[in-house]
């Protein structure tokens, strides 16, 4: 077939509290200490990639290692940065246990001079997250007009919580394990492979109106299913728009861009592999996660919620290098009413 259905597996994680994975701040990618840890993860990838028993398991070890480097640099800049904060709140501590401390006019003048470093501080902590915030507000209003309009100080986003939640029999639970067995099962039939979905509700015969009596030629067949080469991933990745929302392993563009030229020259390494040699990608690429925003009507049911799925950012990279590909032959085998829905 000219088109492969998607299956899509949900099922239950181990309850985990907090954000997420953690994830690069843009400022920390900027030092040239974040930039030496990517190059030399990359490095030594490759330089050992020949040797690699098992290359799905060392990508993914790869972009552990470097993800737990990265963490590692931002908890010391971290510390860095909040040492002099630190120092002055200790030696007011200090100053504050000193007998008649209050009675003393030159503690008490040390006392009010470090509050006002601290102060200091915090004032320029504060102006700091405010920049970033104002220069990510300029870069969206460059993407979209919507942004011209809209605050350059970020609300802060509110997370639905589940209470309870309907299940097939129409009847509420309140568990924590029982509404992600509600949310699994319902997100598995609506995700359910071609296979074990009703005929009239395939994807094939959805396109197949549109494909009726078009086959794609050969030299188109050649060209879609010709290997994957770097120049497709560096340009990809160097045209990929930044501050997008990363999928489970926490990858984003901005570490991706950091080395375009020695990332597309591992992602060939393995995206030749996987889809070559074995007919899956590795298990990490095969994970999504999947973000319900509510939508409208009672939030104890679930089709009132709209799944986002947030990919890896390589799965994007790959689904766009294949995108651009199909567009140059799409117009040859979809009627010319339906091409501006490509």
């Amino acid at each position: 077939a000219d088109h492969v259905g998607c299956q899509i597996i949900t099922k239950r994680q181990s309850t985990r509290h907090g954000s997420g994975p953690w994830k690069a701040p843009p400022w920390l990618l900027k030092l040239p200490r974040a930039a030496e840890i990517i190059h030399g993860c990359l490095d030594r990838f490759l330089d050992k990639s020949p040797s690699f028993r098992n290359l799905a398991k060392a990508y993914d070890t790869l972009v552990s290692d470097f993800r737990k480097q990265l963490k590692e640099f931002h908890t010391q800049q971290v510390d860095k940065q909040q040492l002099p904060m630190k120092k002055l709140s200790f030696e007011i501590a200090a100053l504050l246990q000193v007998p008649n401390m209050r009675q003393d006019p030159v503690l008490v003048g040390r006392v009010r001079e470090l509050q006002q470093q601290i102060e200091k501080l915090q004032t320029a902590q504060r102006e700091f997250r405010q920049e970033q915030a104002f220069q990510l507000h300029l870069y969206k209003a460059e993407r979209s007009s919507k942004f011209h309009f809209m605050s350059p100080v970020p609300s802060p986003l509110r997370k639905t919580i589940f209470k309870e939640m309907e299940n097939s029999a129409g009847n509420l639970v309140t568990t924590h394990n029982g509404i992600s067995d509600v949310l699994v099962d319902y997100y598995s039939d609506l995700f359910a492979p071609p296979s074990t979905r009703p005929k009239d509700d395939d994807l094939s015969a959805f396109l197949g109106p549109l494909t009726k009596d078009k086959q794609l030629s050969d030299r188109a067949k050649v060209e879609l299913a010709a290997p994957l080469r770097a120049n497709e991933f560096y340009h990809t990745i160097r045209k990929s728009s930044s501050n997008s929302a990363p999928g489970p392993n926490a990858l984003p563009f901005e570490v991706l861009k950091l080395a375009p030229h020695k990332w597309s020259l591992v992602l060939e390494l393995v995206f030749t592999h996987q889809l070559h040699r074995h007919p899956r990608l590795t298990p990490l690429q095969l994970v999504s996660t999947l973000v319900l925003l509510h939508k409208k009507g009672p939030k104890s049911l679930a089709k009132n919620y709209r799944p986002i799925s947030l990919l890896n950012v390589d799965v994007k990279i790959l689904t766009s290098i294949l995108a651009y590909r199909l567009q140059r032959h799409i117009r040859n085998i979809i009627h010319y009413d339906y091409e501006k829905y490509k």
